[in-house]
């Protein structure tokens, strides 16, 4: 099954200001927010849910990929990672978009400018990855930034 996530940076203030929040994408009244996925409770032995909304930046909203980078820490790909690989011999260090139909790599240093991810998905049954691919950083309102959870 398909799993439905994002990300953005939030923007209230205090301790969690420029964090990254992940979970369901609301839009409500022009603003944007992020529902995170873990906030199921147990009422009078009923199952419910606590809605906790995080305002986030419009900049840094960035949906799951549907895979995972190739490193040993396994990193999920958003819309928005710069990622690098090796095409056709070449080094290529690229930005992590949706356009059309799907995601692609976008940069520069390849042939057309992009890149399916198609082109490198690799499966083992209900795990996916892109071969050879590891996320670098990620693009967002204040330029590139080193991933969360990733050594630069």
């Amino acid at each position: 099954m398909l799993e439905i996530e994002f990300r953005g940076k939030q923007i209230a203030p205090g301790e969690m200001q420029h964090k990254f929040v992940y979970g369901d994408l609301i839009r409500s009244r022009g603003k944007f927010y992020i529902n995170p996925h873990c906030n199921g409770i147990t009422v009078n032995g009923h199952l419910g849910q606590l809605v906790v909304m995080h305002e986030i930046s419009i900049q840094t909203i960035g949906q799951y990929a549907g895979y995972h980078d190739d490193s040993d820490d396994q990193v999920k790909v958003y819309e928005g990672d710069v990622v690098q690989f090796e095409y056709e011999g070449e080094g290529h260090t690229c930005e992590v978009k949706h356009e059309g139909s799907g995601f692609m790599f976008v940069g520069d240093s390849l042939p057309d400018g992009y890149l399916w991810v198609s082109e490198l998905i690799e499966f083992d049954r209900s795990y996916c990855w892109a071969e050879g691919v590891m996320v670098v950083g990620i693009i967002h309102d204040d330029g590139l930034a080193p991933k969360e959870g990733v050594e630069q």
